[in-house]
């Protein structure tokens, strides 16, 4: 009798060290978990390994991972269509940073029924766009910031833009005691961290 046969091997997880894409700030750091994502890019509840890397990089590691086994099942199905990676790469990111952050599996579900016919484009940015503005500020800001550094998120890119993250302006809900740079990095902390311990389950380690 045969041994069943294999897919091809899939990498486990897509690192991106840098944290600069999110922020140039210092945090705790201990290890933490990486999600096990199946093939096309689910969370399983399952940790594939144990890290040591500063927060905003681990939540980049993670979106990077699930575009990859997106935009690779997108690919399976639209194997005909020329200009693949300019007419998707966008949008699957988007898709891929949204349902990192939220774990949404009804939303992940619908993308993936989606990207199967090439002329659902509009209706998946649609839906993108529905949900995105559902999310809670912290959310917000780390998906905004996936969407200012895609290319370096889908690999297109050598490092982060490096001022991005610097050159924002956000509508605090504190009383302004501090000075608006002051509120404007702990609300970017705040976020990140908030992020990635809902991401990570951080506190169980």
């Amino acid at each position: 009798m045969r041994p069943p046969r294999c897919g091809p091997p899939v990498k486990a997880v897509n690192i991106r060290e840098s944290k600069k894409w999110a922020t140039d700030q210092e945090f705790v750091r201990a290890p933490a978990g990486l999600p096990l994502l199946d093939e096309v890019g689910k969370y399983t509840g399952s940790v594939s390994y144990i890290v040591d890397i500063h927060p905003a990089a681990y939540i980049g590691s993670v979106v990077s991972t699930v575009y990859t086994r997106l935009r690779a099942f997108t690919r399976r199905h639209n194997k005909s269509e020329r200009n693949f990676d300019n007419k998707w790469k966008n949008l699957l990111l988007r898709a891929s940073a949204y349902y990192a952050l939220t774990k949404n599996s009804y939303f992940w579900d619908r993308v993936l029924a989606c990207v199967r016919h090439r002329t659902n484009r509009r209706r998946i940015s649609g839906m993108i766009h529905y949900f995105s503005h559902k999310l809670d500020d912290y959310k917000w800001f780390l998906y905004s910031q996936c969407c200012l550094q895609t290319n370096w998120l889908t690999f297109r890119a050598n490092r982060p833009r490096d001022k991005s993250s610097l050159e924002r302006s956000f509508k605090h809900r504190s009383p302004a005691r501090d000075s608006a740079f002051d509120r404007t990095r702990r609300f970017e902390y705040d976020a990140i961290w908030a992020c990635y311990t809902s991401m990570s389950g951080f506190a169980s380690f």
